[in-house]
């Protein structure tokens, strides 16, 4: 494969426009997005004509790269304007991947068209919904109730599914989205503020486990934040379009923001909250895998910065030769 690759990459010229690789069946794609992503330095994003055909190229790249690094960043499953949110777990695997390309530990990042479309929220207010927690470090139980709500976590009285939190003396439950099980956090009696433990524990029997956790990082459970900034851009902007609004909408929006009470369908309103959306796809690489209908075996539409893989492939072949 990497002689062949060789040869492909000889033939392209240094900005080419886009091009199309005949005769790809089967895995055979997965394997040249191997090649290509272990040539590069960034992480590589795969667009998918089908969230089907995404999950079958997802399987087959976790072959030939493992799954660490390997992200599926999924739509929604709504439809504009609907009056329910998204499942929490498509929330979840959104945020998640966020996540991993900021920590620079994702290395293929593989989506839709209707996935790309729907933008997130700014990576700052993403960055400052996500929760830290060490044992022993001092932490106010009453702040992390109001930071969960704030961040889409729904308070409870009993937690029983992803993205649900209750709070009970000196202690604290919370379920974090796309975790197997929820985890429980330990308050000192004598001092409210001291994080004594944290440990998952068991949804059906509630009984806490044995095994502790040193740390634990908590994503966002909703891709709208609830705070004073977020509802505060929310209201301004509301005053300047009331004019476009007819009806009782807009007093009935306006009652839900100033109580900040969530409701189902936010997640559309998301362009109120903030100045602007981002795209996580603004600095990574972009390669296009085309659908197989109507062609013979597919192919793979490349958009890549080739100047950089071929220094790379010659880089590796110099040092190849200086061994030999």
């Amino acid at each position: 494969m990497n002689v062949s690759f060789s040869k492909i990459l000889e033939q392209i010229p240094e900005n080419p426009p886009p091009l199309y690789l005949h005769g790809l069946r089967g895995s055979s794609k997965s394997l040249l997005l191997k090649e290509i992503q272990t040539s590069l330095d960034r992480p590589l994003v795969v667009i998918t004509d089908t969230y089907e055909n995404a999950e079958r190229l997802l399987r087959d790249l976790s072959y030939y790269l493992g799954e660490e690094g390997l992200c599926l960043f999924p739509p929604w499953d709504v439809m504009p304007y609907d009056l329910f949110s998204p499942h929490r777990s498509l929330v979840g695997q959104r945020l998640q991947c966020l996540h991993l390309l900021l920590e620079n530990a994702c290395r293929v990042v593989i989506t839709t068209p209707h996935s790309v479309m729907q933008k997130l929220l700014p990576v700052e207010a993403f960055r400052e919904s996500i929760l830290h927690f060490k044992t022993g470090e001092p932490t106010e139980i009453s702040e992390i109730k109001l930071r969960l709500q704030e961040t889409g976590y729904q308070a409870v009285d009993m937690v029983e599914d992803q993205g649900d939190f209750s709070s009970h003396g000196n202690i604290l439950d919370v379920f974090p989205l796309l975790a197997e099980s929820p985890v429980r956090f330990e308050f000192s009696l004598d001092a409210p503020s001291k994080l004594l433990s944290i440990r998952p524990f068991d949804v059906q029997s509630q009984r806490t486990g044995e095994k502790f956790l040193d740390f634990l990082i908590l994503l966002p459970g909703s891709e709208v934040i609830f705070n004073e900034k977020s509802l505060s851009q929310a209201q301004r902007k509301l005053h300047q379009i009331r004019s476009e609004f007819k009806g009782p909408q807009l007093q009935q929006l306006e009652k839900k923001l100033h109580s900040a009470e969530r409701f189902p369908g936010l997640e559309h309103l998301a362009p109120l909250f903030y100045e602007t959306l981002e795209s996580i796809f603004s600095n990574v690489n972009k390669v296009i895998i085309d659908s197989e209908v109507g062609k013979a075996g597919g192919g793979v539409v490349p958009y890549l910065p080739l100047p950089e893989i071929k220094k790379k492939q010659q880089n590796n072949s110099s040092s190849q030769g200086a061994n030999n």
